[in-house]
């Protein structure tokens, strides 16, 4: 399971627990209701609403099937602007119900690779500008 975990800022942490605090008010349940519909204990689910913890992209996913929403809504919530991004988001959901083990760790791997990518260029960027 740590395979699929990355570091998140805390700021996108913070934003993903208040989503997911919205959402699951909104539709009426407890955060052990929660907890338990995702298999969770409620104290580790409460530390995922308030951006105190990391968490897997799994984790993510059984969120968004327990409350009836789609990933970007935990991301971005209900703005207009949440389109950014459907497309990746969409093919996430499709490799997570249908992909095999081996199909999510190449996927992990990838998204790990060009995050790093972009995260180097952008220090090269940062170094030129000095």
């Amino acid at each position: 399971m740590y395979l699929y975990t990355m570091k998140i800022p805390k700021d996108l942490l913070v934003n993903i627990g208040k989503n997911i605090r919205f959402y699951r008010t909104r539709k009426g349940l407890s955060q052990k209701e929660l907890a338990d519909a995702i298999g969770v204990a409620p104290t580790q689910f409460n530390r995922l609403e308030l951006g105190a913890t990391n968490f897997s992209i799994i984790t993510l996913v059984k969120v968004s099937k327990a409350l009836g929403i789609s990933l970007d809504m935990i991301v971005y919530g209900d703005k207009p602007d949440s389109v950014k991004g459907r497309v990746l988001v969409e093919k996430a959901q499709l490799l997570e119900d249908h992909g095999g083990e081996e199909d999510k760790k190449l996927a992990t791997h990838f998204f790990d690779l060009l995050i790093a990518k972009n995260k180097f260029r952008q220090i090269v960027t940062d170094l030129d500008v000095r």
